[in-house]
């Protein structure tokens, strides 16, 4: 510890005994009268100067503490923010990405519309005779009958809605029938605010095939037959081609005629004509399993073609109702022979020989349909575009019975049906569904021509209805507009 120097000043009794001391002892200055001495520290100044040392040291072990963790929460900031710049440029990745994406599929779905606008201005200028903003507004004009009820009584305006009856010389195009105009009818009891003409009768949807008894049961065709195997080559198929507007094209021709048959629903035996075309009534007694084919036969000649059959006779009379005067046309099972349709619309006899106009095979909704649904028919019933209408698919008539493959059974079986009764026209069906089939001529008499599938909601029984009109001579085949079975894309290998 450093010495101290004091100054003390003698008190006044000790001077004279101060002054007798030895000179050797003598501790005064040579320069003053101070006398100095060594001082020696107390405890308490001791104590008190290592208190503060002691005080000193843990302020400033504090203070390092607190600067160790301000130095661990700054590098903690550090790497947190770290962590979040990554995640901010990862998150900016992957909105530039999402971004990227969703204009990549905007893109896409603006192409899509703008497929879908031309093919449905297409469509109206196919069934107006008017392209553009001019063909739209005969659409628009064509749906003011279904929200005009003032005309549901004599019908008259009501009819000059849906049919542009104008004057040879006006250029105003004519529309007769627009399906997209008459959308189906649900499946329900019989609506008279809804069914105002035969038309809207023949609008109405048939109702869902019921399930098979078992899943195992009803899954394939039978085998071809050995007649139908060894169809003369001549005669064999050769070419399939998908029509869209096979059927869809007979619409506009028969339309005028639809709607000119009024439902009097005052009138019991009209009311009773009725019940033998409308899904409600027809459906009664149906079972509600299929057990075996011979339901399916049942179910689609009673729902279907039996009702479209009355159509037919309602628009040959002019009147909804039977006469039972009349003999032609009728539907009707097969005479034996070596191939046998499940059914057939003859429309005339001459020396026991039947005139048939439509044949008619009918299929289990799982046999036709497939258990998913789908349709065996599913993958060659498909066009991408507009200018594929006409493509022909090759189909190589085999030597021996084909296995396990039911679309080639059934067409075979279908095409020969056709050929042996010696017509043009053909149905093949489950009530589920219903694909209408007619057979070339000339150049393409090898060739059969399909139509869409008509489902429960898809107006089958206007599709019928236009198939079986043929036979009655409401129509002629030769209304049929077929392109020429287009094979140039047919490769070397085909």
């Amino acid at each position: 510890m450093a010495r101290r120097k004091v100054r003390i000043n003698p008190l006044p009794h000790e001077t004279a005994s101060t002054s007798a001391l030895p000179a050797e002892s003598s501790l005064q200055d040579n320069t003053s009268n101070t006398t100095v001495v060594e001082a020696i520290p107390s405890q308490g100044q001791d104590q008190q100067s290592e208190d503060s040392s002691r005080t000193r040291m843990e302020e400033l072990e504090n203070a390092q503490r607190t600067c160790t963790e301000l130095l661990a929460r700054l590098k903690a900031a550090e790497e947190k923010l770290a962590t979040v710049t990554a995640s901010l440029e990862q998150a900016n990745a992957d909105a530039r990405a999402a971004a990227a994406e969703h204009l990549r599929k905007l893109a896409d779905v603006q192409k899509l519309h703008q497929e879908r606008e031309d093919k449905l201005y297409r469509e109206i200028e196919r069934i107006t005779g008017a392209s553009g903003e001019t063909g739209l507004a005969v659409c628009f004009e064509a749906m003011a009958p279904r929200s005009n009820e003032s005309n549901a009584e004599d019908g008259t305006e009501d009819e000059q809605e849906h049919i542009n009856n104008t004057d040879q010389n006006d250029d105003t195009p004519v529309i007769r029938f627009n399906p997209v105009l008459y959308s189906p009818l649900p499946y329900e009891p019989p609506d008279r605010s809804k069914i105002r003409t035969l038309l809207d009768l023949l609008l109405v949807s048939l109702p869902d095939a019921p399930p098979v008894y078992s899943a195992k049961a009803l899954k394939r065709t039978k085998k071809i037959s050995e007649a139908e195997i060894t169809l003369p080559r001549d005669q064999q198929l050769e070419k399939v081609v998908y029509l869209p507007g096979l059927v869809s094209q007979l619409f506009g021709t028969v339309v005028e005629r639809l709607l000119a048959i009024k439902m009097r629903w005052d009138d019991p035996d009209f009311n009773r004509a009725i019940a033998h075309l409308h899904p409600w009534d027809t459906m009664w007694n149906q079972p509600k399993k299929i057990f075996s084919e011979a339901d399916a036969v049942d179910r689609a000649k009673t729902l279907l073609f039996r009702p479209a059959m009355a159509a037919v006779e309602a628009v040959a009379t002019g009147e909804l109702g039977h006469d039972h005067e009349r003999e032609y046309p009728y539907i009707s099972s097969c005479p034996h022979g070596k191939v046998i349709p499940d059914g057939m619309v003859v429309r005339a006899e001459n020396d026991k020989v039947l005139d048939v106009a439509v044949t008619i095979e009918i299929k289990a909704p799982t046999v036709l349909q497939g258990v998913n649904g789908k349709g065996k028919f599913h993958d060659i019933l498909q066009i991408e575009s507009d200018d594929q209408i006409g493509r022909a698919m090759k189909f190589n008539w085999p030597d021996v019975v084909p296995k396990n493959n039911d679309q080639t059974r059934m067409m075979m079986q279908a095409w020969t049906q056709i050929v042996d009764r010696k017509t043009r026209l053909g149905a093949l069906s489950s009530s589920e569904a219903s694909i209408c089939m007619a057979r070339g001529e000339g150049a393409d008499k090898n060739t059969l021509f399909l139509s869409p599938p008509y489902g429960p909601r898809d107006r089958p029984l206007l599709a019928t209805f236009c198939w079986l009109a043929i036979a009655e001579g409401i129509m002629s085949i030769e209304d049929l507009n077929l392109p020429k079975a287009d094979i140039e894309w047919w490769g070397d290998e085909i």
